[in-house]
């Protein structure tokens, strides 16, 4: 007897994702590489998060700029790259995104990607607020 496993809803909303990513909307691509990046409706891989949130990226997907850099900064998908990490943030916070902000804050205190400047670091908390 052949059973057919019932797809569920975040499966499916992966397949969608990527059917809108492969038709060149941005936001599909950033939600196929969070997809990928969290391990929702498809096995977490993160060397295709950081391929989706590239081409999400290359779209003009704000959030995928923040997203990519926390890849970046984790070294997760790839190489460990601080500075790369902070200018991702800093575009992203640049275009008012506020994780891109409270990423590119963290970065000033702990000193990733830049000396460390706990003055810039709550100025930039100050401007969330």
């Amino acid at each position: 007897m052949y059973h057919q496993r019932k797809k569920n809803d975040m499966e499916l909303a992966f397949e969608n994702y990527k059917k809108a990513a492969d038709m060149g909307s941005a936001a599909g691509a950033f939600k196929t590489g969070y997809f990928y990046h969290k391990g929702m409706g498809v096995k977490k891989d993160y060397k295709m998060a950081v391929s989706w949130y590239k081409k999400a990226e290359h779209l003009g997907n704000i959030m995928a700029k923040d997203k990519l850099g926390v890849l970046y900064l984790d070294g997760r998908g790839v190489n460990q790259h601080h500075r790369k990490a902070f200018e991702l943030f800093k575009q992203s916070a640049d275009e008012q995104n506020a994780d891109g902000m409270t990423n590119l804050e963290y970065c000033y205190f702990y000193g990733f990607g830049i000396k460390a400047d706990k003055q810039k670091a709550f100025e930039l908390r100050w401007l969330q607020n």
